[in-house]
């Protein structure tokens, strides 16, 4: 502070007046009451000399501070780029306070910078009309970002601005608190024209039930969307009582979400027909996500299947779904007329821990509406999940279409060992019925959950899948450490029973080749596993490549921890002309 600095130590070339009227002033700054009792018997005629004098030391006063302030500190002579990205970085960090206009009031610089970036006073907080006011007239008409955190007179000054409005971010914790505001949104006197996106969320609180609101409306006098231009729309603990609302505001929505952590108690079932008949009237819908909603249970306890509905909804533009629901019934009857493109992704999240069905039970029974879907799968990875939401017992079943594509999941969470061991049977069995081009197969079992599958259902469930051409086994352990040499009954049970169900060609027809397990694997993956288990898995996988050769089935390359692992094999390896009819197009649609 200059208060606390000696003339001395000012390093400007200034006048000698100048540098005189600074020492006088914090000379007088620092002297005490008993020496300042001599200015008592100054004449008054001297007044209006020392109000002059005065003035003007404080004049050179500032002029000082203001170089001072533009030279000395290095921050000062930050970019205005960066100073303007500071700014930006300090708002969203708390986007409905107002605090990171103090910034401003640094220095001259730091202000000139703010007031000169129309774009860092459009989002607007609950404030005062003082601050709303200053900040629409520094932000040029630019559109404006509404955030609502709490109910107060104050906050009711945003709806002035409703017209130039494009998104609003409101969270209340009390259900009267959004009740009234809702009540206020529709009857703002400035319409919401350019409203684009709308995030509504109630706080989850001990006595905080589902919240059932029609938040958008559509104009009585012409019957048009309360908010004609809407892409986006959030909803967090919040329900509309009609649908037709949000299908009114269908022509542009390309996001919605509606999550009902709150879920009610009271076992409602509404009927699905007002939901499915707003999804029909999003056509350019990209993000669907759905948690409890449209409600927490669709069908009645003890009812697994469902006649499929007639209609057909395509989602054509549909990107990235995600469902999530207690009961796989309930998944599979919300799904049953939704047709996806082949390019979306999937997420669907079960938490019901005691069922005992398929994950791919999600699917509803009549695949034909999901066909484009499901026929592009080409890969699936059955793994143990350390998700922290679903618990340490929840399986995951991705999907992998080829090409590196994006991968949609599965999720289901069980709290029995014995459960996990059904799941995992009965979602291998059906793997083959619902993705019909599946080549590709990666499991990451534990070895209780790979040695409790009988070696009679690990033979019928590999026959299921005679065009499989890769097959991988992850040593990935609970901790999440590869796997060492103590535990490998349950990876070399692997080779041993295919070995074992390689039948040896009586000749070099096609007719051998559907006895053995896996006709077609090319690639036999190994991952995740400690060095000295390769040394372990030898003498079995040896025997496995062997019995291939045997049978004269095609070569199939082996790799371990992600390098191919070369291996003397005591065969002469087949010409590849005896192995041009398991490539023919002909052969393929014979297996």
């Amino acid at each position: 502070m200059i208060s606390d600095m000696a003339a001395s130590q000012i390093n400007f070339h200034l006048a000698t007046p100048v540098l005189h009227s600074v020492t006088v002033i914090l000379s007088l700054m620092k002297t005490g009451p008993e020496e300042t009792t001599s200015f008592a018997s100054l004449d008054c005629r001297e007044g209006p000399w020392l109000k002059e004098e005065e003035d003007k030391i404080l004049a050179q006063l500032s002029r000082v501070r203001f170089r001072i302030n533009a030279v000395v500190p290095s921050i000062a002579r930050l970019p205005p780029e960066v100073l303007f990205q500071i700014f930006t970085w300090s708002r969203l960090a708390n986007v409905a306070g107002a605090n990171w206009i103090s910034f401003s009031h640094v220095c001259c610089f730091w202000r000139n910078v703010a007031v000169s970036n129309p774009s860092l006073w459009t989002h607007l907080g609950f404030w005062n009309e003082k601050i709303l006011s200053l900040c629409a007239a520094r932000n040029m008409d630019l559109p404006l970002l509404f955030y609502w955190t709490e109910t107060s007179k104050h906050g009711y000054h945003l709806l002035n601005y409703s017209s130039r409005c494009i998104s609003l971010h409101v969270v209340e914790d009390d259900e009267d608190d959004m009740s009234y505001f809702v009540k206020r949104f529709r009857t703002a006197e400035q319409s919401w024209v350019q409203l684009e996106s709308v995030y509504l969320e109630l706080k989850e609180g001990p006595y905080v039930n589902s919240f059932a609101q029609d938040v958008l409306y559509v104009q009585k006098s012409d019957g048009l969307p309360g908010a004609p231009r809407l892409q986006v729309l959030r909803m967090s603990n919040i329900v509309p009582q009609d649908w037709s609302t949000i299908a009114a505001h269908g022509a542009h929505l390309r996001t919605l979400r509606v999550h009902d952590y709150c879920a009610r108690k009271d076992g409602r079932r509404p009927s699905l027909e007002p939901f499915w008949d707003m999804l029909s009237s999003l056509p350019v819908l990209e993000h669907l996500s759905l948690v409890d909603s449209p409600a927490r249970r669709l069908l009645p306890d003890g009812i697994s299947t469902v006649s499929d509905p007639e209609r057909t909804i395509s989602l054509d533009k549909l990107r990235m779904l995600r469902v999530v629901t207690d009961c796989t019934y309930d998944i599979a009857y919300l799904l049953s007329p939704i047709r996806l493109p082949s390019t979306a992704i999937v997420t669907i999240e079960r938490w019901l821990k005691t069922a005992e069905e398929s994950i791919l039970a999600v699917f509803p029974s009549d695949h034909s509406r999901l066909s484009d879907y499901l026929d592009t799968i080409t890969c699936v990875q059955l793994v143990n999940s350390s998700k922290p939401r679903l618990g340490s017992s929840c399986l995951v079943l991705t999907m992998f279409p080829p090409n590196d594509g994006a991968c949609s999941a599965l999720y289901a969470q069980f709290d029995r060992c014995t459960t996990q061991k059904v799941v995992i049977r009965s979602t291998l069995f059906q793997v083959a019925s619902v993705l019909s081009n599946l080549t590709e197969l990666e499991l990451c079992l534990f070895p209780d959950q790979v040695m409790g599958i009988s070696k009679a259902e690990w033979v019928e469930i590999f026959q299921t899948l005679p065009r499989l051409e890769a097959f991988l086994v992850d040593g990935c352990q609970r901790d999440g450490l590869p796997s060492g040499t103590e535990e490998l009954e349950h990876v070399k049970w692997f080779p041993r029973l295919l070995a074992e169900h390689t039948t040896p060609a009586q000749n070099t027809e096609i007719s051998s080749v559907p006895d053995s397990l896996l006709p077609r694997l090319t690639r036999l993956y190994f991952t995740a596993f400690e060095a000295p288990v390769r040394e372990a898995l030898l003498e079995d996988v040896q025997g496995y490549l062997d019995s291939r050769k045997t049978a004269s089935l095609p070569r199939c390359i082996v790799y371990f921890n992600g390098q191919r692992w070369t291996i003397s094999q005591k065969a002469h390896l087949p010409n590849p002309s005896e192995n041009e009819h398991l490539t023919s197009p002909e052969s393929k649609a014979e297996l």
